[in-house]
């Protein structure tokens, strides 16, 4: 839960490097971009932890396979951005 918490928190940070790359007359089509793309991003990151949990055949240990590869999926988007963001 911690990792969640702290990669959500960044994409604040994102969003800003996102927004301040483009000129001001399109911020508004870049914020959308940005939106979609996290909302899209979390759409497949939730079937893949789903593909986890099924494909371990039994719910409990599939369950904490997936927590563990969704929080796996976190820290590394963490790290990413820690290491690109300026």
């Amino acid at each position: 839960m911690c990792a969640i918490g702290v990669g959500s928190a960044l994409t604040m940070p994102l969003g800003s490097a996102v927004l301040g790359a483009v000129p001001e007359a399109r911020a508004g089509v870049a914020g959308g971009i940005f939106s979609v793309s996290r909302e899209i991003s979390g759409l497949f990151g939730i079937a893949a932890v789903g593909v986890i949990v099924h494909a371990a055949g039994d719910f409990a240990t599939g369950y904490a396979a997936g927590l563990l590869a969704a929080a796996g999926l976190v820290l590394a988007g963490a790290l990413i951005s820690l290491a690109t963001l300026p």
